[in-house]
């Protein structure tokens, strides 16, 4: 017992030493979050409407175009209603894509005064991307596969982080031989600042992976 004592003691004063040092780093990110907190929050007012605001394109299939097929499914469906309806009145609001962007950051850049201002078009961003992964999904599930592409694609240029927008669409790739456009969806995938990156490379990954085996069985 005797020869364990110093080791005791060292050990003591090694996990004092240690929890000394992570409550002074604490302290210190405390001080330095309210410090730009503080900052911010001083920022004066910053023109925001030259920002790069997102436009919903002219080129995502509406109703009444000539596809009688397309009209009469998507009008008896009433989640795909409701969706279209909710895209259609975005076409008038502001969006931007702010996802990455803390709000003190925010206030630093364009002024506390614009925080609600740009949580909103920010808000709009998110509805537009679920509506357009929504609407890709269920017009799949209808078998009007091409027109679900252009909902698909055009939330993967938006900077979609969704999910099933991505699986989706690898989905139509495989199906229609596309491994060019899969291996750009991976890329894109890849260029995400989203926690759900890594989860949708690895499963698109692990997609692309099944196809290859399915190719070379097939040789």
């Amino acid at each position: 017992m005797k020869l364990l004592l110093p080791y005791i003691f060292v050990m003591i004063v090694i996990f004092n030493f240690l929890l000394r040092r992570g409550s002074n780093k604490q302290e210190q990110r405390t001080k330095a979050f309210w410090d730009k907190e503080s900052k911010a929050n001083l920022t004066r007012k910053q023109d925001i409407s030259k920002l790069n605001y997102i436009t919903i394109p002219n080129n995502l299939p509406q109703l009444n175009e000539g596809d009688v097929q397309f009209d009469l499914a998507v009008s008896e469906n009433k989640t795909l209603m409701r969706r279209f309806e909710e895209l259609e009145s975005l076409r008038e609001k502001k969006i931007l894509n702010l996802s990455s962007i803390s709000n003190t950051d925010l206030k630093i850049e364009y002024g506390a005064a614009n925080l609600t201002e740009l949580s909103s078009y920010d808000d709009n961003y998110t509805t537009l991307i679920k509506n357009l992964s929504t609407i890709g999904h269920e017009l799949i599930n209808l078998g009007f596969k091409d027109k679900a592409a252009i909902y698909l694609e055009t939330g993967i240029e938006l900077g979609t982080d969704i999910k099933s927008n991505y699986y989706d669409l690898a989905s139509l790739y495989i199906e229609t031989n596309n491994d060019e456009k899969l291996a750009y969806l991976i890329k894109k995938a890849e260029e995400l600042e989203s926690i759900n990156k890594e989860v949708i490379i690895e499963q698109l990954q692990e997609m692309s992976d099944k196809r290859k085996v399915i190719l070379s069985d097939d040789y």
